[in-house]
């Protein structure tokens, strides 16, 4: 973390550095070409400062720590902010007099910009992109084409000056006047801009969106940047995906979510209080949720996994119904497990029947407690998701605490609400098991496993307040085929297995 937060100091010294060097052209009324190189780098800083900020943020170990670091990005961003402001200013002013000095003056008289050095890319004709023609003739507009200091024999003359090989042989022959442009023009797109292409690219994109892992959030910015860059492209192109209650909304918004981590859905959902978000919906608020996970994304964590070579503390579910143990997509790229390797397809037993569902697995060391530790191994679950809302679990881990008790989770010693996640890892009775035995105990009015660390709380939560009695952990009888697992759907709560959404447990157990 020192080398981080060194680094990060570092970037901030050189944004600082170059965000006063563009402040002294624009009050020294630079060339504007000057002045939009030095805004160039002023970019490049500001986004090496955030990445920095935020790889240094993932790593602290509490909400007030995260929160402390608020203002130092906080005062980074309002100075970008204002020389954005102020970039902006200096270059509409600029574009203003061209246009005023091109009213009272000869046109060949006018002061233009320095082209040069807004360094345009080349185009050549030959790239494999089939959407850089489209890029190169929107940044040439913007720059030229739309300047309207330049005539159109300028332009022609600038336009052949960026063009190469291929691209500059279909239009070299046209003879440097005002006619040839818009004639150049429509010999380029004809030749290399093909709309239906580049809108089928652009959903192309979209379709193979990579899924950022769950706890990286630079990953996860650049996912929805990439995926904001088609949707407006495609917007440009005519078809909008940013409009509500329609088709095209809802396909992009469902190829977006199908490959988010199921954190960052499950925040979503809370936040707008919907689990079918419009696409509108995901890019207004997709850096509100990274925000908010930033900020809970590093309880410590109780169960140490291991590899052989690489070892995570991670939070894990006990499930004595489940006669398999899996753990995350996640956690097994973490372990350092192949992604691609093979699977092997089961009979998944759920609490609404049985469907069929493909697994690899991933074998590697359980240290449960310093004296209970076991090598096993796990299904590789792609989709794990066990987030649940237990209402009054809040209010039951602060009377625990006021009365005591020491818990095993040391996620509940920062809880905020009655929801409970961040799994990376569910343990069956197969892996527990083949751990020392655990000893059930009378907790107050409820029931819990007592091990080393402290108590794993299990059952009711009304049964800690109230008189009633609790059974102890009921043993499930084993009704495996060779392919076959009985298993909670992941996406039900946790608990027993016909319990409702809201229903007060603590799922079987939660370490």
């Amino acid at each position: 973390m020192d080398k981080l937060r060194v680094a990060r100091s570092n970037g901030k010294r050189a944004f600082t550095r170059i965000n006063r060097n563009l402040l002294k052209q624009i009050a020294d009324e630079a060339e504007p070409g000057l002045v939009q190189d030095c805004w160039k780098e002023l970019q490049e800083a500001w986004s090496d400062v955030e990445s920095k900020h935020n790889e240094y943020v993932s790593l602290l170990t509490s909400e007030e720590e995260v929160d402390g670091e608020e203002p130092w990005i906080s005062e980074v961003y309002d100075s970008f902010s204002n020389s954005k402001k102020t970039f902006f200013n200096f270059m509409k002013n600029c574009s203003k007099a061209v246009k005023e000095e091109q009213t009272s003056v000869d046109t060949a008289s006018i002061k233009r910009p320095d082209i040069q050095k807004l360094k345009i890319p080349l185009f050549s004709g030959s790239q494999d992109n089939v959407i850089s023609f489209n890029d190169f003739l929107n940044m040439f507009d913007d720059l030229i084409g739309n300047n309207s200091a330049y005539s159109n024999t300028a332009k022609l003359m600038y336009l052949k000056s960026y063009l190469r090989g291929n691209a500059l042989d279909t239009i070299k022959h046209l003879s440097n006047d005002e006619k040839s442009y818009e004639l150049a023009r429509v010999f380029l797109k004809e030749e290399y801009l093909d709309n239906d292409i580049v809108v089928e690219e652009h959903i192309r994109r979209l379709h193979e969106l990579t899924s950022p892992p769950a706890k990286d959030f630079t990953a996860l910015r650049s996912f929805f940047n990439t995926a904001r860059t088609s949707v407006y492209e495609l917007k440009a192109f005519g078809f909008d995906a940013l409009q509500d209650d329609t088709l095209g909304s809802k396909i992009v918004s469902y190829m977006i979510c199908q490959k988010l981590p199921t954190n960052f859905k499950s925040k979503l959902s809370t936040t707008l209080q919907t689990d079918f978000p419009s696409t509108r919906e995901l890019l207004e608020n997709y850096n509100t949720i990274i925000k908010s996970l930033m900020k809970t994304s590093t309880p410590a964590k109780q169960q140490e996994v291991n590899n052989g070579e690489i070892c995570e503390r991670v939070r894990c579910m006990i499930d004595f119904g489940s006669q398999a143990s899996y753990i995350s997509e996640d956690l097994a790229a973490r372990l350092g497990f192949n992604s691609n390797s093979p699977t092997t397809e089961y009979n998944v037993k759920t609490c609404i029947g049985v469907k069929k569902q493909s697994y690899s697995s991933a074998t590697c060391d359980v240290i449960f407690t310093p004296t209970a530790t076991a090598r096993h191994s796990f299904l590789v679950d792609p989709d794990m998701n066990l987030d649940y809302d237990i209402p009054g679990v809040k209010s039951l881990v602060h009377k625990l605490k006021t009365d005591g008790v020491r818990l095993a989770d040391s996620f509940f010693n920062d809880i905020t609400s009655d929801t409970i996640g961040d799994f990376d890892c569910l343990l069956g009775s197969d892996v527990i098991g083949a751990l020392k035995p655990l000893r059930s105990v009378d907790l107050g009015l409820g029931t819990a496993l007592e091990v080393q660390d402290g108590h794993i709380l299990f059952g009711d939560i009304d049964s800690f307040y109230s008189g009633g009695s609790q059974e102890g952990v009921a043993e499930h009888e084993d009704s495996t085929d060779e392919h076959q697992e009985d298993r909670h759907d992941t996406s039900a709560p946790a608990g027993d297995d016909e319990a409702d959404a809201g229903s007060r447990h603590l799922g079987n157990a939660s370490y």
